[in-house]
């Protein structure tokens, strides 16, 4: 379960005097993306609203954010900056960072992608000005960086058709891809998949974690598949082992059995020593 903390990251707030600002909305060390009710209910008005709007002027967004802040330096007027496009369009940068991290998120990374940027009009300069001012935020940087991860990995997961390439995208492994979690022999790996996400019958249908529980699930078809001896032949074949080894066991006590049980999905395999093999002939 995703607990959210809202975290200062603003150099400036250093001073007691000074309200925190921007305040992101943290999941972890991972910003949220999900945009709060009042990001909702400002992008439904703005779709209402009918007619094209001109951007302002550069310097009429400056002087407005002075006046909302009621003063102090270039770097405390920069979060009153109003945003001149998009849904949340008339809203501060400051509230944009604190209300809708994904939507912006998704702007910076179009932005990055764009081939020719306009940074002299009112709408590209303003466009150049949220996008310094919400890089200058390192989790909202990593935010973005981690975007185009995730749309990379999901290009050569379509590419390959192995979705095995696809990044969890949730939880403390989120960077991890869905193969290289799966197959992880680390205990906290295994007791994720095994414990949490296996179980887990309740995912809404088409999230993160129902899509890499059914490649979890398809892949533990593929392992019992591909061993049918353990799946059928292990539970006729052990009792008969078993026998073997309680009556043998009479002969020489001093004998030492190495059983090693390797619980494998819902499968039991029972390992015995190379010694014992060929001592017995079992």
């Amino acid at each position: 379960m995703c607990v959210c903390v809202c975290v200062c990251v603003c150099c400036s707030c250093v001073e007691m005097d000074r309200p925190a600002i921007p305040v992101i909305r943290l999941c972890g060390k991972y910003p949220v993306l999900e945009p709060t009710q009042e990001a909702k209910e400002v992008a439904e008005q703005n779709k209402r609203r009918t007619g094209a709007v001109r951007a302002k002027e550069a310097e009429v967004v400056r002087d407005e954010a002075r006046k909302r802040c009621g003063g102090g330096g270039e770097r405390d007027v920069v979060h009153q900056y109003e945003i001149q496009f998009g849904q949340y369009r008339g809203q501060t940068f400051q509230w944009v960072l604190e209300n809708a991290v994904g939507w912006a998120v998704g702007l910076l990374k179009s932005y990055r992608e764009e081939k020719a940027v306009d940074n002299f009009s009112p709408l590209g300069s303003n466009k150049r000005q949220f996008h310094d001012y919400c890089m200058a935020v390192p989790v909202i940087a990593q935010a973005v960086d981690f975007s185009v991860r995730v749309q990379a990995a999901m290009k050569v997961a379509k590419d390959t058709g192995d979705d095995g390439h696809r990044l969890l995208e949730f939880s403390q492994y989120r960077d991890m891809s869905w193969c290289e979690l799966y197959e992880s022999d680390k205990a906290d790996h295994v007791r994720f998949i095994r414990n949490f996400i296996l179980p887990k019958s309740d995912c809404r249908r088409g999230t993160k974690m129902d899509l890499f529980r059914q490649y979890c699930l398809v892949r533990e078809s593929q392992q019992r598949s591909s061993h049918p001896a353990c799946a059928s032949g292990s539970a006729a074949a052990m009792p008969q082992l078993s026998g073997k080894i309680i009556h043998t066991r009479n002969c020489s006590s001093n004998l030492q059995l190495l059983t090693c049980i390797i619980v494998y999905g819902h499968w039991q395999c029972i390992l015995l020593s190379t010694s014992l093999l060929h001592m017995f002939d079992l």
